[in-house]
Parts: structure tokens; sequence; C-alpha cells
């Protein structure tokens, strides 16, 4: 075998060099061609059907786990693809009117991802609806009604979100929109993602702040989470590879499977009826109502100096169709409980659930409020149902008077 020259290494590595230049040369021209196609798609009308790389629109909060950022202008794409933007504050809607003195009666409402309602137009919410709608009805006021929801969170979530958010802001009336499950689950007591409520030495609750140590909160603000956001932000090539990574896919309309209504048959909604009861009317488990009476009293703690009311709204205690009347002896019961709870806590409560059921026959009615399109039926809040939630509020609001003066 020939020996090679010194002259021929060199030869050879220089081949070699001038191949994988071009290589290189040529994927960072596509990467940036890319890039600037994706841009391109959500600067023109084609954003509502061409791909679109979903975009980040919170980050870690080290008080409630995680929160949204200010003034992010963003393309939701599950279910049904909006613009979402949010304010200096960091939440939904336009920026609160914070002049002195004060001439507006601002309401403040908590939730989850069905008040967050990425899904739709922030003036076709239920939040920005009801404020229209209690502004029609006291022509003399300006009412200001303010979005604070975010995604996924519970009771605990919601309330140090408002005591570390809202409460800056002095609202005169709060309402927590709550999904009712959280309270029979293990959400409360689950600190790994957000604020829980765990167990001391002594057997009693306090809260608990494990989230603190994911990685996410340490390097949040350090250069390594600010390079990762500046990534996330900017650059849709590396945002839809994390996403793929870490998620298996860039984007999806498809609904939360969770969130499925199409099963309304009286028999379905007697089951799950006699499921809430078993918390709410019977008071079992003994261990998940000290927790519910622990959360009731954190709350109440947090609102003794605040000059506002405070309003618990809950869903998912069954929306039930009127030809159903043999199991509505149960649900008025099961009404009648819940409302117990909390207002022999002094707590104004509405049952959302109840509230549009009074209204309504129709046993299609309550998938027609979730879904879109094909998936009516299935995931969160349509535009239907945003109207009717926002009617619920406002006739539980109307059945009594708060300290702040609005009925």
């Amino acid at each position: 075998m020939p020996r090679l020259t010194l002259s021929s290494r060199l030869a050879n590595s220089k081949s070699g060099c001038g191949g994988a230049l071009p290589f290189f040369a040529g994927l960072i021209t596509a990467t940036l061609l890319i890039e600037l196609v994706l841009h391109l798609i959500e600067l023109s009308p084609l954003w509502r059907v061409l791909p679109v790389v979903e975009q980040e629109l919170g980050w870690p909060d080290p008080d409630t786990g995680y929160s949204l950022r200010p003034n992010r202008n963003i393309i939701n794409v599950k279910e049904h693809r909006n613009w979402v933007r949010t304010n200096r504050f960091g939440f939904r809607g336009p920026d609160p009117d914070v002049r002195e003195p004060r001439h507006v009666y601002r309401v403040a409402v908590m939730g989850d991802s069905f008040t967050e309602a990425l899904e739709v137009p922030y003036n076709r919410n239920f939040v920005s609806i009801l404020g229209r709608k209690m502004a029609a009805e006291h022509d003399e006021r300006k009412i200001e009604a303010l979005n604070f929801g975010v995604i996924g969170s519970g009771p605990v979530q919601q309330l140090y979100h408002w005591e570390n958010n809202a409460k800056a802001l002095s609202p005169d009336l709060t309402i927590f929109v709550i999904s009712e499950h959280y309270f029979r689950s293990n959400e409360m007591t689950n600190d790994s993602l957000n604020p829980g409520y765990v167990k001391n030495s002594a057997g009693e609750f306090s809260t608990g702040y494990q989230f603190r140590e994911r990685r996410s909160q340490i390097y949040r603000d350090r250069w390594q989470g600010k390079l990762f956001f500046a990534l996330m932000d900017h650059s849709r090539v590396v945002r839809a590879i994390y996403l793929k990574r870490k998620l298996g896919g860039v984007s999806g309309a498809a609904p939360a499977i969770q969130y499925r209504h199409t099963d309304v048959s009286c028999k379905t909604l007697n089951a799950r009826a006699k499921n809430a009861a078993k918390f709410w009317r019977d008071n079992s488990p003994i261990a998940q109502l000290k927790l519910f009476d622990h959360y009731l009293k954190d709350m109440l703690d947090k609102f003794a100096e605040a000059n506002g009311d405070l309003v618990v709204a809950l869903y998912g205690l069954g929306l039930l169709p009127q030809q159903c009347k043999e199991n509505w002896v149960l649900r008025e019961q099961l009404h009648q409980a819940v409302q117990r709870k909390f207002q022999d806590k002094g707590i104004r409560f509405i049952d959302i659930d109840y509230e549009i059921s009074l209204r309504n026959n129709d046993p299609a009615f309550a998938p027609s409020l979730f879904g879109f399109g094909k998936h009516v039926g299935i995931g969160h809040l349509n535009f239907n149902g945003h109207l009717h939630y926002a009617q619920a509020l406002l006739a539980g609001i109307k059945k009594s008077k708060g300290k702040a003066g609005f009925q």
C-alpha cells in the first residue's frame, strides 16, 4: 500500500473541509429561510390555516408556580386559533385604569384555562362579557372586569395569584371560578408545580413550595434562563425543535380530551351527581373535608384586610337538562349542600351549572357550550359557552348584595 505524503494529506484535508463548508452554509440558509417563512405566516392572514409554531405565553413564577408574562402577543393554536395578548400587568385584556382617584367598579376574576380562554378573542371571553353586562345594568358606573385566569390554576394557585397579583389593584369584587373536582382530588396537596397544602411536623396544614426546587424556577432569572426564553420567543425553528422533543409536536388543534361533555344521558349525569354528593353532602372523606376547611380559612385570612367582596363560583357540578326530572332532587340537594359550605363561612357562592340549567331544557344544550368545529362537546368553552357563563355569573351576583355595593 503506497504511503501518503504530507502534501497529499493536506490536499485530502482541504477537500474534506471544502465539502463540509457548503453543507453547513446550506443548512444555515435553509434554517433562516424556514424561520422567515414561519414569521411571515404569522404576519399574514394565512396564520389561520397554515402551520404555526405554538409559543409560550407564561413562565415559572416563584410565588404561584406559573404566571403569564407581560406584553406578550402570540397565536393560540389549540382547539381554535386566536391571537392572544397580555397587558403590562401580565394578564389578558386591556390595561386597567390605575389613575387616582378611581372612578371604576373593579371586578377581578380568578380562574384556570376556562377563564383564561386562549381559544376566543378577549371581547368574547365571559369575563369581558360579564363586565359589559354589569355596566349595561348600571349606567351611572364604569365597570372594569379583569381576567386573571391562568391555565391549570386550582383553588390554592388561584388564591396565591390573587394575593400576589390582583390584590394590588384593590378589586371591589373578586370572583374565583373553580372546577369543583379540585376539592375532591389531591390537587390542593400537590406543591410540585405550584403552592399546595402539606402537613408539617405537627400534622397541621401549611403552604408548601416544593416547586421552587425545579430547574425552571432556579434558572429563570439567570443567564441560562434568559437565553432560553430569548430563543423560545424569537426563533420559531428552535421553539419547534423544543416542542417536538418535549411534547411530540409543534402545534395542535385537538382539544384536551379530559374536558368531554358529549354524554348527557340522565343515567350518566345522575352518577356524576352522586359521586360529587359524597363529598359535598355526605362529608366524605373527612380528611378531604379538613383540607377544604383549611382552604377556606386561608382564603378568609387573606381577604381579612381587603375591602372588596368575595364570591366563589364553581363549575362542573353538573349541567342538568329539565327532562331528567328524577335527577333534579339530587341536583338540588347537591346545590344546597355546596352553598351551605361556603355561606356558613360568610362567602357568597354561585353554582354556574345550576344557574345555566335553570334556563335551558334542551338535552343537547350542554355539549353545545364546549368545543369548536368537529370537536363540539369536547374541550373548553366556545363562544356560546362564554355567553352563558357570563349570564350565570351575573345572575348569581345579583342574588345577593355585597359590602362593596354592587347588586
